[in-house]
């Protein structure tokens, strides 16, 4: 939905969906009943503002909200591996950008504040059986994870932020030659700490004999890790385990 005014653009963004999935099993899994599934739900919610002030300026303001949930669930058999989790993640945030254009130079600048909130929870029993017989009489072989992991129990939640903060330039210094220099800041506080400085320069010159464009860029990009199950991989990769005999 939006609006358009004189100066002003308005627009709500809504979405929502969800997926259910079957797990893909083994031959063995299969003959064993194995029926884990996972299911998906996500809805997002986008309100921007954009105003003219006449005749260089532009600011566009978003405010947004995305919930995303993901639920494990356990296979109903008895002896095939066992897992059963749910994660919530609530990401929440604003973010605004400021243009400005003045003899020959169009310049911008932008920040993005980000709330993230996680909840996570999963149980594992890797359910080993070294004797166990289908009632068709046909002995398998001993079921075995892909991983090292033993039994646990684990629930846990964390909550940070995100600051990001810009500022690039577009002009042309000659004819036919034009320059889109910027650098960038991100701090991540979720999990541990993350900061980072981003650079980029892009030049572009226009050939008029041969009518092509000659185009160079650089430029170092920040990626925040993703927030699937990013509380359970960090208690996974710290969590001290029993030393077997």
């Amino acid at each position: 939905m939006d609006y358009q005014g004189e100066k002003n653009l308005l627009k709500l963004f809504l979405t929502g969906g969800g997926t259910n999935f079957e797990l893909p099993n083994t031959e063995d899994e299969e003959l064993e009943g194995r029926d884990a599934t996972r299911r998906l739900r996500a809805q997002t919610a986008i309100l921007s503002w954009q105003h003219i002030f006449p005749p260089r300026w532009l600011v566009a303001t978003s405010a947004y909200e995305r919930v995303v949930s993901d639920r494990l669930v356990g296979t109903s058999d008895p002896a095939t591996p066992y897992g059963d989790g749910s994660r919530s993640t609530l990401t929440t945030g604003v973010k605004s950008d400021l243009t400005y254009a003045r003899g020959g130079h169009t310049v911008k600048a932008g920040v993005n504040l980000a709330l993230f909130r996680l909840r996570e929870s999963f149980t594992f029993d890797e359910r080993v059986h070294d004797d166990h017989h289908l009632a068709t009489d046909v002995v398998l072989q001993p079921f075995h994870t892909v991983t090292d992991l033993s039994e646990f129990s684990f629930r846990g939640r964390d909550v940070g932020g995100q600051f990001s903060f810009y500022v690039q330039d577009h002009f042309s210094p000659f004819r036919n030659f034009t320059v889109d220099a910027g650098v960038r800041w991100d701090q991540l506080n979720l999990v541990e700490s993350f900061a980072q400085v981003s650079p980029r320069v892009g030049v572009a010159y226009y050939v008029p004999r041969s009518r092509s464009v000659i185009h160079f860029a650089y430029d170092r990009l920040f990626t925040p890790p993703p927030l699937e199950w990013v509380v359970l991989a960090s208690f996974l990769g710290n969590a001290p385990h029993d030393e077997e005999d």
